[in-house]
């Protein structure tokens, strides 16, 4: 923190020395804070709000009548750009005008005592939602969140309430919201984004790769190398050559570094065809028995081979001299069965 502010602090006196700052807008946030091993409860998730928080901080000082102070109101990054735009008096060009996102502006200069009923995210096909009342989780899990707990960590769920007045209260919220979720949920229906590769049975070996290799029992080591044939595809091996995939293209763990210090990583190769709709879920475990997810970057880095496969390295989020983790592993979840798609033009 006492980093940060000095950082702001030579902005801020940097745009006095200018003469720009009484014409300056100054927006900071970040996603979530990292974590750091050191017995805390680190990044901070849907759930799970006791882990370090970055606020959205916006300083204005040219600005009469902005509020001041803590605000807690429901708000999400895709609110920034309309914000920006109004700040600079920009209007969006028809057919561009129609976003996701909502000024602050309003709200931030007194104009609107409201911002927004409830806010939205979604990775892949898991789905979130909430106002200030209930929230869900990308599991379907619906938690009351009208009281905060105060280690931020022991949400209700909305199933384990007695029955009342205020559990249907709460019922009512998810009411309200239940319906958004259809408008948003395209990603197994009708959207741009591109198919998995055509998988006719449905094993998850795409049909090229049994066109090429044979028809192939996923759960099977053809070639009898240790490595099933549904692993051989995932990681762009040859199901009929025991030499084939490489211990390169295997999951296996190495060392990264950085000025930060020393890391405990997970590289392993993979088709770059299979995009998001193959889950590769990393995990760690101090002993080999229990794993988690937790301590282990989820943002890999990514690398093309160029030979139609990417490599891809995960590395735990602490230092190895201080990291509990001392073991990492690979688990790959095949895509749901899906039909084609149709563009459906969400502007309109």
């Amino acid at each position: 923190m006492e980093y940060l502010d000095y950082h702001m602090w030579q902005y801020v006196e940097k745009l006095k020395q200018m003469g720009e700052l009484e014409n300056t807008v100054i927006i900071f946030s970040a996603d979530n804070g990292t974590q750091d091993n050191a017995g805390n409860f680190g990044k901070a998730r849907i759930t799970q709000q006791q882990g370090m928080h970055v606020p959205l901080l916006i300083y204005a000082p040219g600005v009469k009548n902005l509020v001041q102070g803590r605000r807690i109101i429901q708000s999400d990054f895709t609110d920034v750009l309309p914000t920006l735009a109004e700040v600079m008096g920009f209007d969006f060009p028809k057919g561009y005008d129609k976003l996701d996102g909502k000024s602050l502006w309003p709200y931030l200069t007194g104009k609107s005592k409201h911002h927004r009923d409830w806010i939205y995210s979604m990775r892949i096909d898991a789905q979130m939602i909430r106002n200030d009342k209930v929230l869900r989780d990308g599991q379907g899990t619906w938690y009351d969140v009208n009281k905060r707990p105060g280690d931020y960590h022991s949400f209700t769920k909305l199933d384990d309430l007695p029955n009342g007045e205020y559990k249907n209260m709460l019922l009512t919220e998810k009411a309200k919201l239940e319906p958004k979720l259809a408008k948003f949920n395209l990603y197994n229906t009708d959207s741009e984004a591109p198919l998995p590769p055509p998988d006719a049975d449905g094993d998850g070996i795409a049909d090229w790769f049994e066109e090429k290799h044979g028809p192939l029992n996923p759960k099977e080591d053809s070639d009898g190398d240790g490595v099933d044939n549904y692993h051989e595809y995932v990681h762009g091996g040859d199901p009929k050559d025991p030499k084939s995939p490489t211990k390169k293209q295997l999951p296996h763990l190495i060392e990264v570094s950085d000025a930060q210090g020393e890391y405990l990583a997970l590289q392993f190769d993979r088709l770059e065809e299979l995009g998001p709709d193959y889950w590769c879920v990393i995990e760690g475990s101090a002993n080999g028995k229990q794993w988690t997810t937790d301590g282990v970057m989820q943002q890999h880095t990514r690398r093309s081979n160029h030979d139609g496969t990417e490599r891809i390295v995960a590395r735990i989020a602490a230092d190895k001299s201080k990291a509990n983790l001392k073991q990492l592993r690979l688990t790959v979840h095949k895509p749901k069965k899906r039909q084609p798609r149709k563009f459906v033009n969400l502007l309109k």
